[in-house]
C-alpha cells in the first residue's frame, strides 16, 4: 500500500506540472503548488508509522495533513475544470483532469485502509475497484463528460454572443428594428441574385456552390454593415436565457423579465427583415424591369413560387429544417470561439514579430481583437451560407425533394411574384395560402432554432425537462401578470 500512495502521489505531481493544467491552476508557480508537497507530507506519515513506539497523536496529525492535502489538491482541480469555459475545452485536457481526480480519489481509498486494517474496509475497497474497473475504461463516460463540457463551453460563448441581439428598453429597441432593416436591405440583393442564378440554368452542384457564395457573401455583408437576421438570434438568445436560469430554479422573476426582452427584440427584427427586403426587391425589380436585355418574371412561375410557399404543403418541413440549420450554424460559431481560446489565437496574433514589426503593437493588437471577436460569427455566417445552398444540392443529387425555406429569403421571392402577378394576386387562392406559408416559415424558423439551442443549453447545464416546465411555468405566470415592463425602482440613500 505505501507502495501505491508513493507512485499515485508522484504521478499526481508530476501530471499536475504539465503546461496545459498547470496554466489552469490557481497558482501557476510551482514552489507555491499545493501538489509539491504531497510526496512529502506521505513520507512524514510514514516516518511516524515507522516509530512503533511514538505517540499515535503525531501519526493522526500526519494523516489529516496528507488528508488536507488530498482536498486542497481536489479543490484546485475543480477550479481548473471550472476555467475550461473560459479558455477552451479539449478531449485530451478533459481526461487529463478527469485521470487526476480519479487518482486523488484512490489516495484516499489506499491512505484510509493504510491506517485502519478491518475487513470491512478492505472489502469496500475491493467492490470500489471492481465498480470503478469498467468506468475507467469506458470510452462512452469519457465522450460525455467531455461532450458535456463542450457543450457548456459553447452554451457559454453563444450566450455571450447573445447578449448582444437582446434589446432592453426603448433605445435598444429601436436600434433592433434599424438594424433588421439593413440586414433586410443587403437581402433584397440576395434574393435578385439568387433569381439570377436559377435563371443560368447551372448543373446542380455548380447552381448550389453559386447560391451558397451567393449567401455566405450576403450574410458576411450584413455583419460588416452592422446589421442583423432575425432567424439567427434565437439560437444565441437561447443560450442567453439558459445563462439567466443558471442552474438556479428560484430565478423566474429574472428571467420572465429575460423572455420579455427576448420577444421585444425578436420582433422587432423579425419585422425590420421583411420591412426592409420587400420593398428593396420591388424598387430593384422595378428598376431592372428598363435595362435592355431583361426578361420579367413569367407568369407560371410566379404562380409556381406562390404554390411553393403555400402552407399546404412541404413548406412547414422545410422551415423547419431551416432551423435545424439556424442552430448548426451557431453550433459552429461556439466551436470556433472555443477553439480560438484553447490555443489562445488571439494572444499569438498580438504577440506575431512578423506582425508587430509590420504593423506596429497598436493596429496588431487591435487586428487580434477584430479576428478573436468577429472571426467566430463570420465562420458562422459562411457555413449557413454553405448549407443552405449546397443541402439542396446534394438532397437533389440523392434524389430527396429538400428545399430551404428562409423567411427574409421567402419574402423577397414572394415579392418578385407579386409584382408580376400585381392586383390579380388578392384573386387567388394560392396567394393567400402563400401569406399563410410565409407566416408558419417565420414561426417554424424562430421556434425550431431556439428550441434545439434551449435543449442543448439545458443539456450542457444538467438541468432536468421537470426543472425546465417548472421555471418555465412560473416565468410564464410572471409574465402575464406583468406584461409591461416595470421602470427600475430608484435605490433610496
Amino acid at each position: 500500500i505505501k507502495a501505491a500512495l508513493r507512485v499515485l502521489a508522484i504521478q499526481l505531481t508530476a501530471a499536475a506540472y504539465q503546461p496545459q493544467i498547470r496554466q489552469r491552476l490557481p497558482q501557476r508557480r510551482v514552489s507555491r503548488s499545493v501538489f509539491a508537497n504531497l510526496t512529502p507530507d506521505l513520507e512524514q506519515m510514514f516516518a511516524q508509522m515507522e516509530r512503533r513506539y511514538g505517540p499515535e497523536e503525531a501519526l493522526a496529525q500526519s494523516a489529516n495533513l496528507v488528508r488536507a492535502r488530498l482536498a486542497m489538491c481536489h479543490g484546485w482541480l475543480l477550479a481548473a475544470q471550472e476555467s475550461l469555459g473560459q479558455r477552451g475545452v479539449s478531449v485530451a485536457l478533459v481526461y487529463r483532469i478527469e485521470r487526476m481526480q480519479a487518482q486523488i480519489g484512490r489516495l484516499e481509498t489506499l491512505l484510509t485502509l493504510l491506517l485502519d486494517h478491518s475487513p470491512g474496509n478492505a472489502l469496500a475497497f475491493l467492490l470500489h475497484n471492481l465498480d470503478r474497473q469498467d468506468e475507467q475504461h469506458s470510452i462512452r463516460g469519457l465522450l460525455g463528460e467531455t461532450l458535456a463540457l463542450l457543450a457548456r463551453s459553447v452554451v457559454e460563448r453563444n450566450g455571450r454572443f447573445g447578449q448582444h441581439y437582446i434589446a432592453r428598453g426603448r433605445a435598444g429597441v429601436q436600434a433592433m428594428w434599424h438594424k433588421g432593416l439593413r440586414g433586410g436591405y443587403l437581402t433584397a440583393l440576395t434574393v435578385h441574385a439568387k433569381h439570377a442564378i436559377a435563371g443560368l440554368m447551372l448543373p446542380k452542384f455548380f447552381e448550389g456552390l453559386a447560391a451558397s457564395l451567393n449567401y455566405a457573401f450576403s450574410f458576411a455583408l450584413i455583419q460588416a454593415c452592422h446589421g442583423t437576421l432575425a432567424t439567427k438570434q434565437p439560437a444565441l438568445t437561447a443560450a442567453a436565457l439558459a445563462d439567466q436560469m443558471g442552474g438556479n430554479a428560484r430565478a423566474h422573476d429574472g428571467l420572465a423579465i429575460e423572455i420579455r426582452h427576448v420577444l421585444r427584440s425578436q420582433s422587432a427584427a423579425i419585422l425590420g427583415n421583411m420591412a426592409g427586403v420587400a420593398p428593396v426587391a420591388l424598387l430593384l425589380a422595378g428598376l431592372a424591369y428598363w435595362l435592355p436585355g431583361h426578361l420579367a418574371m413569367p407568369r407560371a412561375e410566379a404562380l409556381s413560387i406562390l404554390h411553393a410557399h403555400a402552407l399546404i404543403g412541404p413548406t412547414p418541413l422545410f422551415a423547419a429544417f431551416t432551423g435545424l440549420l439556424l442552430f448548426s450554424a451557431s453550433l459552429i460559431a461556439g466551436w470556433i470561439d472555443n477553439l480560438f481560446a484553447l490555443h489562445r489565437v488571439r494572444t499569438a496574433i498580438a504577440c506575431h514579430p512578423r506582425l508587430l514589426a509590420r504593423f506596429g503593437l497598436q493596429r496588431t493588437e487591435r487586428l487580434a481583437h477584430l479576428t478573436a471577436t468577429h472571426a467566430p460569427e463570420l465562420a458562422s455566417n459562411i457555413a449557413l451560407g454553405l448549407m443552405l445552398g449546397m443541402i439542396p444540392a446534394f438532397a437533389a443529387f440523392m434524389g430527396l425533394p429538400l428545399e430551404v425555406r428562409h423567411i427574409t429569403l421567402a419574402t423577397g421571392t414572394l415579392s418578385l411574384a407579386l409584382l408580376t402577378l400585381g392586383s390579380e394576386c388578392l384573386r387567388l387562392a394560392e396567394f393567400w395560402q402563400a401569406i399563410a406559408g410565409l407566416i408558419s416559415i417565420a414561426v417554424l424558423n424562430l421556434l425550431t432554432s431556439f428550441g434545439c439551442a434551449l435543449g442543448f443549453a439545458l443539456l450542457a447545464r444538467r438541468l432536468g425537462v421537470l426543472d425546465l416546465r417548472r421555471m418555465l411555468a412560473d416565468s410564464l405566470e410572471h409574465l402575464f401578470h406583468q406584461p409591461l415592463l416595470a421602470r427600475p425602482a430608484v435605490a433610496k440613500e
